[in-house]
């Protein structure tokens, strides 16, 4: 029995991209707003919560 190897999912390469605690962080927010029906996300609220996560 041979073993092939996993395939790339696409869709999770931004879990092993060179910034991906940046990524996590911003999906991180998305899910977070969507579970709080926030319909509409600004740039700013994004980089709003990304600072204030590295200040912690």
């Amino acid at each position: 029995m041979q073993t092939q190897p996993f395939k790339k999912v696409q869709e999770a390469s931004y879990l092993t991209a060179d910034k991906a605690w940046s990524y996590r962080a911003i999906l991180r927010y998305f899910y977070i707003q969507h579970e709080r029906m926030g319909e509409f996300l600004f740039p700013e609220e994004i980089l709003a919560h990304l600072k204030d996560l590295i200040v912690r």
